[in-house]
C-alpha cells in the first residue's frame, strides 16, 4: 500500500493478465468493476454506509441504486423485527 493525494491510499494487487482477456476488460474497467463490487458487498453486510459505499464506487447515487436493484440488495436493509419494536416503542 501507498499513500496518495487527498487523503486516499493507494492499494495496489496482482492479477493474471490472461482475466482481463478472460473478462474482455482493461485494467480501467476492471479496477471500475473491483471498486464497485466490493462497494455493494461492504454496503450489502452493513460495513459502509450509502454515502460510503458510492464513495468507494465511484460513481452517482443513481447508477449505485441501479446496481443494487440489478442485484437485488436493499437500499435500506433493516431487520422487521428491529422496526416493530421501534414502532412499537413509539406507540
Amino acid at each position: 500500500m501507498s499513500t496518495s493525494n487527498k487523503n486516499q491510499t493507494m492499494i495496489d494487487f496482482e492479477i493474471p493478465e490472461s482475466l482481463l482477456f478472460i473478462l474482455n476488460q482493461n485494467q480501467n474497467e476492471f479496477k471500475a468493476n473491483v471498486k464497485l463490487f466490493i462497494a455493494l458487498e461492504f454496503f450489502r453486510i452493513g460495513k459502509l454506509s450509502f454515502e460510503k459505499a458510492i464513495e468507494l464506487s465511484g460513481i452517482d447515487s443513481e447508477l449505485f441504486k441501479k446496481e443494487l436493484f440489478e442485484r437485488n440488495i436493499p437500499l435500506i436493509n433493516y431487520p422487521a423485527e428491529d422496526l416493530e419494536k421501534e414502532l412499537i416503542a413509539l406507540i
